[in-house]
């Protein structure tokens, strides 16, 4: 049942300029009889608009339109200032994308809410007593001490020299690069010279439970807002299409789908960095091949959703760099060490950095969701944490230029400020789930 006190009224409106209220003789639903056309009708609870781009459709409260039937529409909300938006009901659910093809009469809502007052309420993390985990020489320490991550069960994976990966389960998993932890395990990539490797995921035991190919130069892999990891396939010398290939927390195939509208590049020089933001969309930041409007010497950027429909065609992105998926969709673009620019969900536009994204210091998205995670990068300063809106709710640690912190899949922080270029062991110092 709706709270009237904050949603408001469910009011009638037009639903572009010069389209009046119809009269009572006039038809907003399908015609009897006819199967050439359905009426989408779009409630609003609260105070957001929804638009649909294809069709010219914005709407700020109740609204019907008649389309032809098999009509593709993507539907975005946006909150209000001071609200935000919660949830889709009806014809769509949940908070990813609404997507639909009308083969019926359809009716939709959207639902906002205030924002909390408090911005920071909830998100001020006290850390645990530190623990330490040491990877002996023998093991994969020694002349490089790589990374470090945990997964959903606490387990501690650190990749050391020779691209070994030692567990603190005591396993090791040897010619593998750490690419992500999962639900219980991690996973990696063959460590391989030529284009040819495969992507597979190892139990906490080391032992592999799964493995697919992955060919070619032109491709990438990046991480999915709402949990999972996501691969393109992209070089002309291995497929016709750009296949886009997402993997769930257990690294299982949730969807495979080949991009519409979007040929192979024939460039093996093309480099590819990927997301799937919190709307459930992708993003595609590719720098390489020339794109329609976008400068020799940029990167070309795309939106599709969730089925590999264009959303956007290609615009200039600006630098080439790797992608953070943004709390509430969209991502942050970081270059050279830098964050340059963020990326709204679904539009083919740069818009402003994030409050609170500042110079040497990467960005983590932390406490299921809900705030940033602030940590110096190769510089001394303090690991915030910062809620959306960019105030800094506290300050959890100083740390010196030498640490090498980062935040695992559980909240794990975990610095590795091993010695490199000495036959050493690796010793890590872990908070365990401190920002889960």
């Amino acid at each position: 049942m709706r709270d009237w006190a904050d949603v408001g009224l469910l009011l009638v409106c037009t639903l572009a300029c010069g389209r009046g209220v119809p009269s009572p003789s006039s038809s907003v639903g399908s015609v009897s009889g006819r199967s050439d056309s359905f009426t989408l009708t779009i409630d609003i609870a609260g105070q957001g608009t929804v638009t649909a781009a294809a069709q010219s459709l914005r709407c700020a409260s109740t609204c019907a339109e008649q389309l032809a039937a098999g009509t593709a529409v993507y539907l975005d909300a946006q909150p209000a200032q001071g609200m935000q938006f919660m949830d889709w009901s009806g014809a769509c659910t949940g908070a990813a994308d609404c997507s639909l093809s009308l083969a019926a009469d359809v009716e939709v809502t959207a639902r906002f809410d205030r924002a909390k007052s408090d911005p920071c309420a909830g998100l001020t993390p006290s850390l645990p007593a530190a623990n330490t985990f040491t990877i002996a020489k023998e093991d994969g320490g020694g002349a490089y001490c790589g990374s470090a991550t945990s997964d959903g069960l606490g387990n501690l994976y650190f990749e050391g020299s020779f691209f070994t990966i030692k567990s603190s389960t005591g396993a090791v998993v040897g010619a593998e690069i750490l690419f992500a932890p999962l639900d219980s395990g991690f996973a990696a990539f063959e460590k391989s010279m030529s284009p040819d490797t495969q992507y597979s995921a190892y139990s906490p035991e080391g032992r592999e439970l799964s493995h697919v190919a992955f060919n070619g130069y032109a491709n990438g892999v990046g991480r999915q807002a709402n949990g999972g990891t996501v691969l393109v396939d992209a070089d002309c010398n291995w497929t016709n299409v750009v296949r886009v290939r997402r993997f769930d927390d257990t690294n299982a195939i949730a969807s495979d789908v080949s991009l519409a509208d979007q040929q192979c590049f024939p460039f093996a020089s093309a480099t590819i960095s990927v997301i799937v933001d919190a709307r459930d969309r992708t993003l595609l930041l590719v720098a390489g091949p020339r794109f329609s409007g976008v400068s020799i010497d940029h990167a070309g950027a795309r939106w599709f959703d969730a089925a590999g429909h264009p959303l956007t065609e290609w615009f200039d992105a600006g630098s080439f760099g790797t992608l953070l998926p943004l709390i509430g969709g969209g991502a942050a673009v970081r270059s050279g060490g830098a964050w340059v620019a963020s990326i709204e969900s679904g539009k083919a536009e740069l818009s402003k950095l994030p409050a609170g994204f500042v110079a040497k210091k990467d960005a983590v998205v932390v406490l299921r969701g809900r705030a940033y995670a602030m940590v110096p990068s190769g510089a001394a300063g303090t690991i915030d944490i910062v809620e959306p809106g960019g105030g800094t709710c506290v300050s959890l640690l100083t740390v010196s230029a030498a640490d090498r912190f980062s935040i695992s899949k559980d909240g794990t922080l975990i610095n590795l400020a091993g010695v490199n270029g000495g036959n050493n062991d690796c010793t890590a110092t872990f908070y365990r789930r401190a920002l889960e």
